[in-house]
């Protein structure tokens, strides 16, 4: 049997036990975030290739970030009007909504 470098001569040493068990806890935590931002990354990178795929012609989208916040911004084909008022709980929603309206402004001839 060795000794732990809390002097504990059992195999098991609690002290060590617990050290090992928060230092798992800290790394899962860190996973679990580096895993929540890269879904999130990976969602608005795809809501910005659907965008560029199927806006229809005519139809602006404009992404404005600034620290902490972001808008998307619309602009309707033909017309100097533009819409940024999309509901969603991310900027990757504001982004599919946006793309949604422009679609739906599109096939009923435009004017939102």
């Amino acid at each position: 049997m060795t000794t732990c470098k809390h002097g504990s001569s059992v195999e098991v040493c609690p002290d060590c036990r617990d050290e090992q068990a928060e230092e798992i806890e800290r790394q899962r935590d860190e996973l679990q975030a580096w895993r929540w931002k890269n879904e999130r990354f990976a969602r608005t990178g795809a809501a910005i290739e659907r965008a560029a795929g199927e806006l229809p012609e005519g139809y602006d989208l404009h992404i404005e970030i600034e620290r902490g916040a972001g808008t998307v911004r619309l602009y309707l084909a033909d017309t100097d009007s533009s819409i940024d008022d999309f509901g969603g709980d991310d900027l990757a929603d504001y982004i599919h909504n946006a793309i949604n309206v422009a679609i739906a402004d599109s096939e009923k001839g435009g004017a939102a």
